[in-house]
């Protein structure tokens, strides 16, 4: 992978409220078992932190352009496409 290319895979907690909307943070992994792990991480430790209502925690493939796991969203591809992802419907 050259310097500089994207990731395949990407994790991403984005929110949305009156105030301010916008991506919390984003990993890029080269491996889906890494952004699987990661995400499930994530997925583990929301449930202590009590995940705002108006988060959403993301897994995309940005080489298929899908959403493959999704916590808190109910429209995930809307969401997605929201903060700057290429989803298809």
């Amino acid at each position: 992978m050259s310097k500089g290319e994207r990731r395949r895979y990407i994790v991403k907690e984005v929110t949305s409220s009156p105030a301010w909307m916008g991506t919390l943070w984003g990993v890029g992994c080269r491996h889906l078992a890494s952004a699987e792990a990661l995400f499930a991480r994530k997925v583990e430790a929301s449930k202590v932190d009590r995940m705002e209502g108006s988060s959403a925690l993301l897994l995309i493939d940005r080489v298929e352009g899908k959403v493959l796991r999704s916590v808190g969203s109910t429209d995930p591809v809307t969401t997605a496409r929201s903060f700057g992802e290429d989803v298809p419907e």
